[in-house]
């Protein structure tokens, strides 16, 4: 079980937040948080329907990262409210299982203020420790300039682009910039 108890951290703006590992507890505000920031309709992958209702479909997503020791679900959390995930799941194949792809989102009211960099240090701190994991592997829509200086900022280096890989509409679709930071040389 990929498993981190937590620190308490003050963001930017002077908010206190705790980056832990998600429990199963968590399954009804991560579906909340989820369809909060699909809401948006703006780089993401995922529309607000394909996100479950059902709490105990989310519960078995949660415990797919709890049962992997080469997976991990971490949270932001402040004031009992999660504002932040990142998720990491490993290859599940033995010649990728020293790569796997983060997904990250932060509830659009805490974004600026360092919740995206705390959730990413922790995963990245923990991928380096890691015994297996040598590659972090991430796709990010092209114009979502904020998360590719973040990114950037940890030294994710982009590796290739698929074009018009997200089709928002008929008529919009946007590139995927493919981006990876190796954690062990």
């Amino acid at each position: 079980m990929a498993f981190f108890k937590g620190t308490p951290l003050t963001a930017k703006n002077g908010t206190n937040v705790i980056i832990r590992s998600a429990s199963k507890d968590d399954a009804k505000h991560l579906i909340d948080l989820g369809k909060a920031i699909a809401r948006e309709k703006i780089y993401t992958m995922t529309e607000v329907d394909e996100i479950p209702s059902d709490v105990s479909e989310e519960v078995k997503w949660i415990e797919e990262y709890l049962n992997n020791t080469n997976n991990l679900l971490l949270v932001a959390e402040t004031d009992r409210k999660l504002i932040g995930v990142c998720d990491f799941k490993a290859g599940s194949r033995k010649r990728i299982s020293h790569t796997g792809y983060l997904g990250l989102g932060v509830a659009k009211e805490f974004r600026g203020v360092g919740i995206g960099e705390f959730l990413l240090s922790i995963l990245i701190e923990w991928a380096k420790a890691h015994e297996r994991i040598e590659k972090v592997c991430l796709t990010v829509h092209h114009g979502n300039d904020r998360a590719q200086a973040l990114y950037k900022k940890f030294g994710f280096v982009e590796e290739g682009v698929k074009r018009r890989d997200v089709k928002y509409s008929e008529q919009k679709y946007v590139d995927s910039i493919l981006m990876a930071l190796f954690v062990k040389t």
